[in-house]
């Protein structure tokens, strides 16, 4: 269960519950979950089965497919969101490079060589933490003072660290992708492979309320080590502002 807003809206998952008992039961699911009463008003019940989905293709002449139209996973672990916000970063940059001109629409092909492996991997992930589910942890003295109690705990706990710890520490599904084939070449050369080396920049606060994502400003720009400077740690930047830099 979980906070909707900040007043009193909450959401509760009854695993294994149909739908004729979950509407039926609900306030007694409630207080059972909570486990006192709570006298909880109960505005919806919506019943769902996870799924695991992925489509063959994310795009088809103009149409791209990206987030629950294209890949649809067990909630365990957050990935849907992470995914999807990942498609969409990935297919933006493209399409305004497309249509600023700075690139060949066959850039555009890219788009599923990225994000389908990292959608299906995600996929994969999000089952495997759907594999022992929180009914499973339950014991009848796991909320006992007592020895009992205690061995309990320290067994329900052992569990959740052999087979809960990846949907608590999630991957970042959108941090690097392992190969890509970017436009952009000679004309008449056929793209070749490019694998990065690298990943996003990560944030960073450089004083006084300045972020390092300020001084990037809102063009493209790719930072990489100098291999003629004296200091490993050394960048060079190429930016794009208007698109056609």
């Amino acid at each position: 269960m979980g906070p909707i807003d900040r007043s009193d809206t909450w959401w509760i998952i009854a695993f294994g519950v149909d739908r004729d008992t979950g509407a039926r039961n609900a306030r007694q699911i409630i207080d059972a979950a909570a486990g006192v009463p709570v006298d909880a008003e109960v505005l919806s019940t919506d019943p769902w089965s996870a799924r695991t989905q992925l489509v063959d293709h994310l795009r088809r002449g103009r149409v791209f497919l990206a987030g629950d139209a294209a890949h649809l996973n067990p909630p365990f672990g957050g990935h849907g969101l992470d995914t999807g916000v990942g498609d969409a970063v990935d297919l933006g940059w493209k399409l305004a490079a497309v249509l600023d001109r700075w690139d060949r629409p066959s850039l555009l092909d890219s788009f599923e060589a990225e994000r389908r492996p990292v959608q299906d991997r995600m996929i994969t992930e999000a089952t495997a933490n759907m594999r022992v589910l929180s009914t499973e942890l339950l014991s009848e003295n796991l909320d006992a003072d007592d020895a009992d109690g205690e061995q309990a705990r320290k067994a329900a706990d052992a569990q959740i660290q052999a087979t809960k710890a990846a949907d608590f520490h999630a991957l970042d599904p959108g941090a690097r992708h392992r190969a890509r084939r970017l436009a952009g070449r000679r004309p008449g050369r056929e793209p070749a492979p490019w694998t990065p080396r690298g990943g996003l920049l990560p944030h960073a606060w450089l004083g006084g309320g300045v972020s390092l994502y300020d001084r990037l400003g809102t063009g493209l720009t790719l930072l990489v080590r100098c291999s003629r400077c004296g200091t490993s740690g050394s960048v060079t930047s190429a930016r794009s502002e208007t698109g056609r830099g």
